[in-house]
């Protein structure tokens, strides 16, 4: 039977900074996951603790003074309701009023009392409430039943709004789960990816799938047509974890992180297979790139020029923008650098720029564009969320 839980509302007032800004402490103090439901223009940040913030997506400036929606430090109510930690988490809109919350992570198994990773814990919002939502738990299965799931490692989860499903890779069973996000119930599959699927990015019709396996035959893309979930491969021939998608009319490129080692792919699909990629070239010798790619462990040589490469941490935080003309990404890094790419999509090339920052540990992240705004968010896990406006090297630092 579903119960109704409420949160404590208040009343928080945040101080909004600039790059080069710094501060005492603010709202953020361990921020760990975003999600946003842009039919209803909301944000969502998940806190370590289990606490939850709602904002205004489309107000970038002065967000942080905007009124927040939140559980006080001392409120056990919606803590009940989360799981213990989460990793992921997307939000599916339901109408007007509701949001429907996915979690993945840690949680407790109602049966056993026992800590699972193999369940999506599922809330809603209606604007004021968040509530326990009659399809959660989702129990995460590969169909396996000679093998437990109960510890599996689910890398990533992602949610296609137009088709009312949320996709889910399982690294340790080698699937992607397929979710319904109305009822619940598996849609398809799972879908089966040789190797260890990792990040995934949903992108006109094709959800790319990412691979992190050691396995060189398995360090491949995997692009599935979602009307039917045929598939293709695109060789890496090294291990991708995070990977984010964008297309216009002229061109479809890809971002995905190189996980053993400081890199970042910069290409091109071929949209009339989907089995190949073509490096999108560096504009100039004085860029901290090569062709079709960003390092930072290797000297590079464009032209008759060599530089040590530019990427100076840790890769973490993609994010890719596209108008009809040009592309662009952010490449959120630990050390708080985020790299700035422009994407030129008539002679399929890109420049770099270093945007620097006063946070670390710089993570989730998520796009937001209703055609008249278009905003870019990366979390920053030493308490801080960057608002970028997408298309530009305008950062704000919000802590």
């Amino acid at each position: 039977m579903k119960f109704l839980k409420s949160i404590l509302v208040a009343v928080l007032l945040l101080s909004q900074l600039n790059c080069s800004s710094s501060s005492s402490q603010g709202a953020f103090l361990a921020p760990r996951s975003l999600a946003i439901d842009s039919t209803t223009d909301r944000l969502f940040v998940y806190e370590s603790g289990q606490l939850m913030l709602v904002y205004t997506a489309s107000t970038q400036e002065g967000l942080g003074n905007q009124p927040v929606i939140s559980n006080s430090d001392d409120d056990a109510t919606l803590r009940a309701l989360l799981p213990e930690s989460v990793t992921q988490m997307v939000a599916y809109n339901v109408d007007a009023t509701n949001t429907r919350l996915f979690f993945l992570g840690q949680s407790t198994q109602s049966s056993t009392g026992s800590s699972v990773t193999n369940q999506l814990t599922v809330l809603n919002f209606d604007g004021s409430t968040f509530t326990a939502d009659d399809l959660s738990p989702i129990v995460l299965s590969d169909g396996d039943s000679g093998t437990t799931d109960t510890d599996n490692s689910f890398y990533d989860m992602v949610l296609d709004q137009e088709n009312g499903l949320v996709y889910v890779s399982d690294t340790s069973a080698g699937v992607v789960h397929v979710i319904s996000a109305t009822d619940g119930t598996v849609a398809a599959g799972p879908l089966t990816v040789a190797g260890s699927p990792s990040g995934l990015s949903l992108n006109d019709s094709r959800l790319y799938v990412c691979n992190v396996s050691s396995t060189t035959a398995e360090q491949v893309i995997t692009v599935f047509d979602v009307s039917d979930y045929s598939s293709t491969t695109i060789d890496v021939g090294e291990p991708c974890g995070q990977i984010k998608v964008v297309s216009n009319d002229l061109l479809t490129v890809f971002l995905a992180n190189i996980t053993d080692r400081t890199r970042v792919l910069i290409q091109q699909v071929d949209t009339s297979t989907y089995d190949s990629s073509t490096d999108v070239s560096v504009q100039s010798a004085s860029e901290i790139g090569g062709d079709g790619f960003l390092s930072g462990d290797e000297s590079l040589t464009v032209g008759d020029e060599t530089n040590s490469g530019g990427l100076t941490s840790a890769v973490n935080g993609l994010l890719l923008y596209a108008t009809s003309s040009s592309v662009f990404g952010y490449v959120g890094q630990a050390d708080g650098t985020i790299q700035f790419l422009a994407i030129d999509s008539e002679d399929n090339s890109y420049s770099s720029q270093s945007l620097l920052t006063s946070v670390t540990l710089l993570s989730d992240s998520k796009s937001f564009a209703n055609g008249t705004v278009a905003y870019g968010y990366i979390l920053g896990e030493s308490g801080a969320l960057l608002s970028i406006g997408l298309g530009t090297a305008d950062v704000d630092v919000i802590n």
